[in-house]
């Protein structure tokens, strides 16, 4: 923690809130989500939002530093080849866990996917990562899945009535 200023690390907190909030935003997406069991879905439905939702505070305290383009965009770099890194060793993991054959070309194929085609989520972190470091980005300007915000608000208005 010592290693770094207080202006890298909050470039490097924001950068992970950045990405996290495209895990989350990928994560809503994939159909699988809504298979298990109930209790744990909405529970990470509920993380899933709250990681979309409080990145715009860490964000504003690390403009406030005035980051420049090219500390932010080195920082930005740092954490996205490191979440990339765990990300992809996460995967292949939970494909060892689950028995899936590694030699096989249909893993390989759902692999590359999930990580790298057009919605996948190596795509995302790169896209996420440019548009963090644009001139004039704030968090607030990237879409923000109103239908799952408005289903989990009815049903926690259901468990905990006013």
């Amino acid at each position: 923690e010592k290693l770094f200023t207080k202006k890298i690390r909050l470039i490097a907190a924001a950068a992970t809130e950045q990405l996290n909030s495209c895990i989350a935003s990928v994560s809503l997406k994939v159909p699988q989500l809504a298979s298990g069991e109930a209790e744990t879905v909405e529970m990470l439905r509920w993380h899933f939002l709250e990681e979309i939702e409080h990145r715009e505070v860490i964000f504003d305290l690390m403009e406030e530093s005035r980051p420049g383009f090219l500390l932010k965009a080195f920082v930005m770099q740092m954490v996205l080849f490191s979440f990339s890194f765990w990300i992809t060793l996460g995967a292949l993991v939970l494909a060892m866990q689950e028995g899936r054959a590694l030699r096989s070309f249909a893993f390989w194929r759902e692999a590359v996917g999930f990580l790298f085609w057009r919605e996948g989520m190596l795509t995302e972190f790169a896209r996420s990562s440019l548009r963090f470091v644009r001139k004039g980005y704030h968090p607030r300007q990237d879409p923000i899945p109103q239908q799952e915000f408005q289903a989990l608000q009815n049903h926690f208005e259901k468990l905990f009535p006013a």
